[in-house]
């Protein structure tokens, strides 16, 4: 069983891959949109965007749904490639 550090800094690692995968998301978009949509995206963002902080919008509850699926199906495809590449066998069981 995981021990409270072990899951407090999964749960943190997996806050940042979501902002820094949805801060990449919108950064493509927004090096292809039209300028009044640039505008209509950046009105979005749930920050004050200091200092080269990340572009986070701010999502409704589908798409910040479907966001979250999408980062927990990379880190898993991400897992297993990792695992492949080191010969490592994961268990379906926590550890």
């Amino acid at each position: 069983m995981p021990t409270q550090p072990a899951t407090t800094d999964r749960t943190e690692l997996y806050g940042q891959a979501r902002g820094w995968l949805i801060a990449a998301a919108s950064a493509d978009i927004l090096n292809h949109c039209a300028q009044k949509d640039r505008g209509r995206l950046l009105s979005t963002a749930n920050n004050d965007l200091q200092n080269g902080e990340l572009f986070i919008p701010e999502l409704d509850e589908q798409t910040a749904q479907l966001a979250d699926g999408v980062v927990e199906q990379a880190i898993a495809t991400l897992a297993m490639l990792i695992s492949k590449n080191c010969g490592i066998n994961i268990s379906k069981e926590d550890n």
